[in-house]
């Protein structure tokens, strides 16, 4: 290594990859990101963007992370949020979560979190009034009177309703601000369309610790550095392998998810985004545009891999989409299945499908309690070896805290390096 300069290449443009570009390229690095599409493209553009608060765990300790993360990130990006600007009352400002009956959890044991974490909540806006983003914390959440209710979802899966403080981030708007900020940030290069074939990790006795070769505008683009910060998402077990990194004894589960993107009834379209819980159940998100992305957990869960790669099947779905015969049965089962819980679906037009990727580390059991799903206080950045950082970002609103974990260990590596 013969320069002192702060140079990093970041390989994947997603939230990860470029929440951790803005933090190093703010820390004054020269950040180099190659993205194999376009930025924000992948998984991170198929969100549901429930600006979460803690609501769909079980584990305080996750849900508290969960909390504070959607603080700072509205905090630090406001005016994205679907509906703000409308009156508190409305029903885009207020996410409601059934517990039915055949919750892995009962009401007791879910509302006990709930007021825990209210409590988080209020010490939080106590320490600092700036954090009040989610409305006061006496109105964090409210157990709703049956009637408010009972004819918008099937009351035979229902046990008890309640509102929450969570919004939806309105992601298009923010999408096209976050790429704006890292395309005009000085110390940041973009480079799209670059589809990285190789990774290798130098001898000691060379220039540079890394070499990484792109496809890059129907050329090959050879790049070396010392550090590098690998936020491919579900691909960076392969791309760690690629350089040296096999991380084999890191259980993690790579699920492929779908959502089903609907054009609401005319009945539908100031209902408020529902999630039931807890356990394999369905979601509705309202986008406040008259659609919506829906769930349904038996259907909108294709697969789950532990493997390095994700199979062919799995790419196929991310890159190409789903056969006609395929999306027909995907749509209907969604539709059908989320019916269930919220019977005017059934009257949704279905608009599109988004198949996208969730990261969690352990092996997942959606209906087991005790499973990792449901225990995720974890940012999940990791040092792999001396100026190679792995930085997936497990939920959307972590883009900011990974970003500031990864700058502070590649700050450390250089003063490392250089003896500063």
């Amino acid at each position: 290594m013969t320069s002192t300069r702060r140079k990093v290449v970041v390989v994947g443009g997603g939230a990860a990859g470029c929440g951790s570009a803005l933090a190093l390229a703010e820390s004054g690095w020269k950040v180099s990101l190659f993205e194999k599409n376009t930025l924000l493209s992948g998984t991170s553009s198929k969100t549901a963007g429930r600006l979460g608060l803690g609501f769909h765990y079980m584990d305080l300790q996750t849900s508290e992370m969960l909390l504070r993360a959607s603080i700072r990130f509205v905090k630090t990006f406001p005016g994205f949020r679907i509906g703000e600007t409308l009156p508190w009352s409305d029903s885009l400002r207020h996410g409601r979560y059934f517990i039915t009956h055949s919750s892995l959890a009962s009401p007791a044991e879910i509302l006990h979190v709930y007021e825990s974490l209210k409590q988080v909540y209020a010490s939080i806006v106590k320490e600092d009034s700036s954090s009040m983003v989610f409305g006061h914390p006496d109105s964090f959440y409210r157990i709703l009177d049956l009637e408010e209710y009972e004819h918008d979802v099937n009351m035979s899966n229902v046990v008890l309703g309640i509102e929450t403080a969570e919004h939806l981030l309105d992601w298009k708007k923010f999408q096209e601000h976050l790429e704006r900020c890292v395309k005009s940030h000085e110390n940041i290069s973009v480079y799209e369309r670059a589809d990285l074939v190789g990774a290798e990790r130098l001898h000691s006795d060379t220039e540079h610790r890394y070499k990484l070769g792109f496809n890059f505008e129907t050329k090959n683009l050879t790049v070396y550095s010392d550090y590098v910060v690998n936020s491919t998402w579900h691909e960076i077990d392969k791309l760690n392998d690629l350089a040296g990194f096999p991380n084999y004894f890191i259980p993690r589960t790579n699920r492929l998810k779908v959502l089903l993107h609907v054009r609401l009834p005319s009945s539908m379209l100031n209902f408020h985004s529902m999630f039931f819980c807890f356990g394999a159940f369905c979601m509705l998100a309202n986008l406040g545009d008259g659609t919506a992305l829906v769930s349904y957990a038996p259907v909108t869960n294709i697969n789950m891999s532990t493997d390095v790669s994700v199979g062919t099947d799995t790419l196929r779905l991310l890159t190409v989409g789903p056969t006609e015969k395929e999306s027909l049965l995907l749509s209907n089962g969604i539709r059908h299945g989320a019916a269930t819980f919220i019977p005017e679906l059934e009257n949704a037009e279905v608009i599109g499908l988004n198949f996208g990727i969730v990261q969690t580390l352990g092996t997942v059991n959606l209906l087991d309690a005790n499973s990792p799903f449901h225990k995720r206080a974890y940012f999940g950045v990791r040092s792999e070896s001396a100026g190679w950082i792995s930085n997936p970002c497990m939920k959307l609103m972590y883009l900011l805290e990974n970003g500031d974990i990864v700058a502070d260990i590649l700050e450390e590596q250089f003063k490392k390096d250089f003896k500063l």
